[in-house]
C-alpha cells in the first residue's frame, strides 16, 4: 500500500519523475521518453533494491530539498554534486538509510547536470501507457508537470532492506563527467545530404551546448553545416541519439523527449553508450564528435550491459 514518503521543500530548476520511458507507442506519435540519464537511474534503483526500470526524482541542476516522511532507504546518482542529510555529508552512489523527520539536501553538481533520486519501493505517480515518467508538453505521466515545493509524494513500504546496509558500487561501474565530451558517432545513410566539407568540419569542431536545449533536444552552437541536396527529405523515424540539421545548419541532439518523426536530415546518432554523458552536459559546456562503426557501438553496448549484469557489490 502506498503511503507517503517524501515532502519536497525546495524543488530545484527542473524536478520531475521519470523512469525508463514507455515502449511499444511510437506508431502513434507517443514518444518514449524517460531519463535522460538512463544508467545512473539504472544503477540508482539497484542500490536500493528496485527492478531497475522503477520510477525515480530526476534534478536537473540539483538545489532540491526532501523531508523524509516515512523511514526507507535512498541512493543518489549522476551528477557529481554534495549530499547533506541532516547537514551531515552522505556518500553519493551507495544505498543509506533515512528516518522519518529526516532533511535530505542535494546541492547544486560540482560535475555533470542531472541527478537522480531513488528510493526503496519506488516513487508513485500517473501510470500512463505502462510508464511513470512525465512528459511534460502531453501532460501526463507522474504528476503530468514539473514536481513544486510541498508536494507529497507517494511510495510502497519498504520489505526487506537489511541486505541493503552499505551496498554500493564497483568503481569502474561509476562514471566521472567532465565539462567537454567526445561522442562516438554512427553515420547516418543520410550523410550524402550534406558537402564533404561539412562532414570534415562536423567531426573537426568543438560545439557548445546553446541555452536553447531541453529534454527533447541539446542545440549546439558552432560551425553551421551546408546541404548539398536540398530536396525536401521524406518525413522518417527518428532514434534516441539522433542528429539533426535543421535548415540554419546547427545540429541538434534528439534526447530523452525527442519527436516520432522528423523531416531535416540526420549527420549521424551518438553511440548508445555514450548518450548519458551528452546528456549530462550542461549549456555553455563543449563535445566534440568521432565517427564509430554499428558493430563497434553494438559490441560497447553489450560490453556495458555484461556489467551491468553481474554487478559487484563494495562494502
Amino acid at each position: 500500500m502506498n503511503h507517503p514518503i517524501l515532502e519536497i521543500t525546495k524543488a530545484g530548476l527542473h524536478t520531475s519523475i521519470q523512469d525508463l520511458g514507455r515502449y511499444g507507442y511510437q506508431q502513434y506519435g507517443v514518444i518514449v521518453g524517460g531519463a535522460m540519464d538512463t544508467y545512473a537511474l539504472r544503477l540508482g534503483n539497484y542500490l536500493v533494491g528496485n527492478r531497475e526500470g522503477e520510477a525515480a526524482i530526476e534534478m536537473f541542476y540539483g538545489n532540491t530539498a526532501f523531508r523524509v516522511l516515512s523511514s526507507s532507504y535512498i541512493a543518489i546518482t549522476g551528477a557529481k554534486t554534495r549530499v547533506l542529510l541532516n547537514g551531515k555529508t552522505v556518500s553519493m552512489w551507495r544505498a543509506f538509510p533515512v528516518e522519518k523527520g529526516d532533511y535530505l539536501e542535494i546541492g547544486v553538481p560540482e560535475e555533470g547536470y542531472i541527478n537522480y533520486l531513488t528510493i526503496r519501493g519506488g516513487i508513485d505517480g500517473e501510470v500512463f501507457l505502462n510508464s511513470k515518467s512525465t512528459y511534460l508538453r502531453g501532460h501526463f505521466g507522474g504528476y503530468g508537470r514539473l514536481l513544486k515545493n510541498r508536494d507529497i509524494l507517494l511510495g510502497k513500504s519498504n520489505g526487506n532492506i537489511e541486505k541493503l546496509l552499505k551496498r554500493s558500487l564497483a568503481k569502474e561501474l561509476i562514471p566521472t563527467y567532465s565539462n567537454h565530451v567526445t561522442a562516438r558517432v554512427v553515420i547516418s545513410p543520410q550523410v550524402n545530404y550534406f558537402t564533404k566539407e561539412s562532414i570534415q568540419t562536423f567531426f573537426s569542431t568543438v560545439y557548445t551546448i546553446s541555452r536553447q536545449s531541453d529534454r527533447m533536444g541539446y542545440r549546439l552552437d558552432g560551425e553551421p553545416l551546408k546541404y548539398q541536396i536540398n530536396k525536401n527529405l521524406i518525413t522518417d523515424a527518428i532514434p534516441l541519439g539522433a542528429i539533426q540539421v535543421p535548415n540554419n545548419g546547427l545540429p541538434i541532439i534528439l534526447l530523452s523527449d525527442h519527436q516520432t518523426t522528423g523531416g531535416y536530415p540526420k549527420i549521424g546518432v551518438i553511440a548508445s553508450v555514450d548518450i548519458p554523458l551528452v546528456a549530462q552536459l550542461r549549456p555553455g559546456q563543449t563535445l566534440s564528435f568521432k565517427p564509430i562503426s554499428v558493430q563497434k557501438s553494438q559490441k560497447l553496448y553489450r560490453e556495458q550491459e555484461e556489467k551491468l549484469s553481474i554487478l559487484k557489490l563494495v562494502s
